[in-house]
């Protein structure tokens, strides 16, 4: 099933990222919302004990920018000021969720804080590519948001033309 994110709109797409997030064990502390959102999509927070049994408390800043109709990347213009944001919202963790590309300074910018030794803060970000993998391997999230009897039932057809023999003349009926 061919997963096409221009078919979301703006909101659902931040619900997309939602359910994905969900599905990978995150708690949704803050859901997207209508009007200004300061900068913030989404709240999500895990805990995780590592071997030491030390447990670790991460609070994301989850950004989403669905550009895949115009189909631009994401540049520093588009992020501004995410570890303020970050400072303004306790997050320690910041996550850009596009459905297009970052750019390669959007990218440094990002990964920079997770490289700096002097901060715990860490940052990342997910592609169009990246998304349509989780969808493609979470079949409730992509069944909320991608299901199609009429695709469906058009690629069953085709594989079935495809990769089946026609029966033989003599064939009863």
């Amino acid at each position: 099933m061919k997963i096409d994110l221009s078919t979301l709109s703006p909101e659902d797409f931040e619900f997309l990222i939602e359910a994905i997030l969900k599905v990978k064990g995150f708690m949704i502390e803050s859901r997207p919302g209508r009007g200004p959102d300061r900068g913030k999509d989404l709240l999500v927070t895990r805990s995780w004990s590592d071997d030491m049994n030390l447990t670790h408390f991460e609070r994301w800043l989850v950004e989403c920018k669905h550009f895949s109709v115009s189909g631009r990347s994401v540049t520093e213009r588009d992020l501004g000021n995410f570890e303020s944001r970050m400072k303004i919202h306790k997050a320690n963790r910041y996550l850009l969720a596009t459905s297009t590309i970052v750019s390669e300074v959007a990218r440094d910018q990002i990964t920079a804080v997770s490289d700096d030794p002097e901060t715990l803060r860490m940052g990342g970000f997910w592609t169009g590519t990246d998304i349509r993998g989780f969808v493609s391997d979470h079949l409730t999230v992509r069944e909320k948001f991608f299901f199609s009897w009429e695709s469906d039932a058009t690629e069953a057809a085709n594989y079935l033309k495809e990769n089946h023999m026609p029966a033989h003349r003599g064939a009863e009926r």
